[in-house]
């Protein structure tokens, strides 16, 4: 960005509202800047709860899985050992 020369009282009108201008523009870019970090802040946060909640979702998912199998395993299991 180019630097200002301090407000003199001789300053022009054009000068004064190209001032007003570059201040606004930093004022929207600093807002932009706030608004992105924002958004990637959320975007990691709700990355983490999906990575969270999938691998809960898995967990559960094997459990139940593997529940009867073991059941099987232990039918098989007592059948041999009956015979």
């Amino acid at each position: 960005m180019e630097t200002l020369e301090p407000i003199t009282g001789t300053e022009s009108e054009q000068q004064l509202e190209r001032r007003e201008r570059v201040q606004n523009m930093t004022t929207v870019l600093d807002q932009k800047n706030y608004i992105e970090e924002l958004n990637r802040h959320l975007r990691y946060t709700s990355f983490d709860d999906a990575i969270a909640l999938l691998l809960c979702s898995h967990y559960f998912i094997q459990s139940q899985t593997n529940t009867p199998n073991l059941t099987l395993f232990l039918l098989v299991e007592t059948k041999n050992v009956a015979e």
